[in-house]
């Protein structure tokens, strides 16, 4: 299903974030990204109300760094439409996940290990690689896997036997 959409530039001082948008975005993250890389895309305004539907911290945070005007994608829909386009914007965004070994490959080789505007900090970099590097605690021991002996138990006749790996 299309809608009827248009793309128009809006003064930022014209637009309102929607009142009742649940999401609670990180302005100055996003300040930070667009002071870095400039604002990029659209946000989504409803014809009737002038609210925004999507990109209301976008918009705010464009506000905060003196931008005048925005591209705009202007969607004429009723109110209940405009809440689940609002609704459907914050959960589907919320449901993907980052593979973060790829996260860290784009930051250090395609960024030279500098996350300016990207919306992570040297410490949540860190925290990632902590997840795909953990360290091992100092009293953790170590085992020579062909010296380690293994047991084994059938569950199905609980017959036991122990063996080294080949």
């Amino acid at each position: 299903m299309n809608l009827n959409q248009t793309y128009e530039t809006r003064r930022v001082a014209d637009l309102t974030p929607h009142p009742r948008n649940p999401r609670h975005g990180d302005i100055a993250a996003i300040r930070g990204s667009i002071e870095a890389n400039g604002f990029y895309g659209a946000v989504v305004v409803q014809k009737s109300t002038g609210y925004v539907l999507a990109g209301n911290h976008r918009m705010l945070a464009a506000r905060d760094a003196g931008i005048a005007e925005l591209p705009c994608i202007v969607l004429d829909v009723d109110d209940a439409r405009a809440a689940r386009i609002m609704l459907a914007d914050n959960r589907t965004a919320m449901l993907g996940t980052d593979d973060i070994e790829a996260v860290l490959r784009l930051v250090n080789e395609d960024l030279g290990g500098e996350p300016e505007g990207t919306g992570y900090s040297a410490e949540a970099l860190e925290e990632l690689l902590a997840v795909v590097q953990p360290e091992s605690p100092p009293d953790f021991p170590s085992i020579n896997p062909d010296e380690m002996q293994t047991e084994y138990c059938c569950p199905k006749c609980k017959y036991e036997w122990s063996g080294k790996p080949k």
